[in-house]
């Protein structure tokens, strides 16, 4: 059996930030807390994920945005990249 790495949770823990951003970008709200409060979650996870990528290296930022729509389009789009 695989020992876990150390940083196997900040990789899922940043998958899971990227897909959350990714599918608060995606769904349609029409009432208008609905889309602030889906705002104000989409900005939080945005300051976390940043978080992560600043103080983790860079082979683990890598493994966070790899299978995500972010890595596949060649760019970082959370934030100040």
């Amino acid at each position: 059996m695989k020992n876990p790495e150390p940083t196997d949770p900040t990789v899922d823990h940043g998958r899971a930030l990227v897909r959350a951003i990714e599918a608060l970008g995606i769904v349609e709200l029409s009432d208008p807390f609905e889309r602030a409060v889906a705002e104000l979650f989409q900005e939080a996870y945005k300051r976390r994920l940043m978080d992560i990528l600043d103080t983790a290296p860079s082979w683990v930022a890598d493994e966070i945005l790899s299978t995500s729509a972010i890595g596949r389009r060649g760019r970082i789009s959370v934030g100040r990249y």
